[in-house]
């Protein structure tokens, strides 16, 4: 018996070694794929995109706060001239916070950034490769899914074009978020609550407005899961708490973004410059511009993708084929919904909708909408090659990929490379966004074109042993007399004034900065942010769920389902 045993321990390590062995295989085969499509960031330094110098400027200003003992950072004090600019309150933070560990390895801040949107793009197409294998217990499938994913246009938009590193987080969280639903769907709850969770925060604190854009993605996605799953109880109960370990994850910055959110300028109506036309999804010509007024102006390409088409026009045709199960035409109609109900949003017919959502939530382009578009149709090519004989699969999959390199042999290029200094970047970018979404409704604009060259407007007063970082500015000043003075830092909440190390109240000047009431003589000054309760309660759930997480990992039973 003992000998059957012993037989059996190493047929079934045989096995194991041998599935890791395939697995490795096509990881290889993506992480090729992964190289020929991003081989434009092996270029010695930056390239120009629409985001680029804004990213490079984060980046810095993030490692620069955390350097100086600010962890996580959340205002900025030397941005906007040195006013200081609450950032890192409303901006997402992931791919920065990954950034810092590898700028602490003393890796260059600009091969950082391209490390960065590779690890993105690479990372992105395993997630895909695990979730299509995982369903449909096939390799082939998942490594055609995979190789869609990271090869369609927007894609290469993304990250070669805008340079949009948010985005680029995004496709990368996606398929594992779907993956944990997935396993959770199929009672092995405690990896599907780890991806559910990991994936949620990970979108949330990669970009938090790609939430409205999946809605549609994940909603048909957690239906279909939830009518294939044999404990549909159970599977919810774990949806639920996988999603309730996913918001606090990220409720260190989740939680003060929405309890400030009504403090900043916000996007305004942004988004009536970002429809696109159906024509422009099928076909737009490639292109390195800038939306000025409308997305339709064609500054760049919002096409899908030829072989993405011909994917969802197969998966249609499918519906119809009789060995095709029930199960299996339910699911494809579902993301075939999800996929429509993504491009009707990508069309200013959908207008009301969004003048509705823009009344109750910051909302961005809806060209973003392309997220559940591109994924939808990438996936469904590894749902395909699993309808089709292992002869037919094979020259499906082959031809497939060929049609996607020929398609994009065109998009994998940079418009420009450059050659600018870290200096340049960070001194160029006032509050490193476009719109300056972040400034505070109650402070003046007209701040940011005046140089702030002494911490105080009086020349009266003599200023010596001026200090300015991320969280604070420090100087000591001497006034002839008693007297109100303005410094030249922005009100915000968390901004706290200290007059001889005691705090002290100030007030908030007509154009949004600090007004103190001042005694004469010499004083030490020092005007420092300050973690709020918001801040400091969602640190604290942050922490307790992150402990929560690694419970779940190192428990060693299955949860709930028995």
């Amino acid at each position: 018996m003992a000998d059957c045993n012993q037989f059996i321990t190493r047929d079934k390590q045989k096995l194991y070694n041998l599935n890791v062995k395939k697995n490795i295989f096509f990881l290889l085969i993506i992480l090729i794929f992964s190289v020929l499509g991003l081989s434009a960031l092996l270029h010695p330094g930056l390239y120009s995109a629409h985001d680029i110098w804004h990213h490079v400027a984060r980046l810095y200003h993030y490692q620069k706060a955390v350097f100086e003992g600010t962890f996580p950072p959340y205002w900025i004090g030397t941005l906007a001239g040195g006013l200081g600019y609450p950032l890192f309150i409303y901006s997402y933070t992931f791919p920065f916070l990954l950034g810092v560990a590898f700028l602490a390895l003393g890796i260059n801040l600009f091969n950082v950034l391209k490390l960065l949107f590779f690890l993105s793009y690479f990372a992105s197409g395993v997630f895909m490769y695990c979730l299509v294998n995982s369903m449909y217990k096939n390799r082939m499938a998942g490594a055609l899914a995979a190789i869609l994913y990271l090869w369609v246009p927007y894609h290469f938009v993304t990250i070669l074009v805008a340079a949009s590193i948010s985005i680029a987080f995004a496709f990368t969280f996606i398929p594992l978020l779907l993956w944990g639903i997935y396993l959770l769907s199929q009672e092995k709850t405690k990896p599907g609550m780890i991806f559910t969770a990991l994936g949620l925060a990970g979108i949330i604190l990669s970009q938090l407005q790609a939430i409205i854009p999946l809605l549609p993605l994940l909603f048909f996605f957690f239906v279909a899961m939830l009518l294939n799953s044999k404990n549909r109880k159970g599977f919810i109960i774990g949806i639920l708490l996988s999603l309730f370990l996913g918001l606090g994850l990220s409720a260190f910055y989740l939680l003060p973004a929405f309890y400030y959110k009504g403090f900043a300028l916000g996007y305004g109506e942004i988004y009536q410059k970002g429809f696109i036309d159906l024509k422009q999804l099928i076909y737009s010509k490639w292109g390195y511009g800038i939306i000025n007024n409308s997305a339709k102006e064609g500054a760049f390409s919002f096409q899908l993708g030829i072989a993405q088409w011909l994917i969802v026009i197969g998966s249609t045709v499918s519906l119809f084929i009789k060995r095709v199960s029930k199960k299996e035409k339910l699911t494809t109609i579902l993301l075939l919904t999800g996929f429509a109900v993504s491009v009707f949003m990508l069309l200013d017919i959908s207008g009301p909708v969004w003048a509705l959502l823009a009344r109750y939530t910051p909302v961005n382009y809806p060209y973003r909408y392309m997220l559940t578009a591109v994924f939808i149709s990438s996936f469904l090519a590894g749902y395909l090659y699993t309808k089709l004989g292992k002869k037919t699969g094979i020259i499906f999959a082959i031809g497939i990929i060929l049609v996607t390199l020929f398609t994009n042999r065109n998009h994998l290029k940079v418009n420009m490379y450059t050659d600018y200094s870290l200096k340049e970047y960070v001194e160029a970018e006032g509050t490193t966004s476009t719109y300056h979404e972040f400034w505070p409704k109650w402070a003046d604009l007209s701040l940011l074109a005046k140089p702030v060259g002494s911490p105080v407007d009086n020349p009266e007063i003599k200023i010596k042993d001026f200090v300015q970082k991320e969280n604070d500015l420090a100087f000591t000043a001497t006034t002839p007399k008693n007297q109100g003075v303005t410094i030249n830092h922005l009100a915000f909440p968390g901004i706290t004034l200290y007059l001889d190390s005691q705090k002290t109240n100030y007030i908030r000047t007509k154009d949004g900065r600090i007004l103190a009431d001042i005694t004469k003589g010499e004083h030490k000054i020092l005007v420092r942010f300050e973690n709020t309760p918001a801040i400091r309660l969602g640190e604290v759930i942050s922490l307790i769920s992150l402990l929560t997480l690694i419970l779940i990992v190192v428990i060693k039973k299955q949860l709930f389902y028995h």
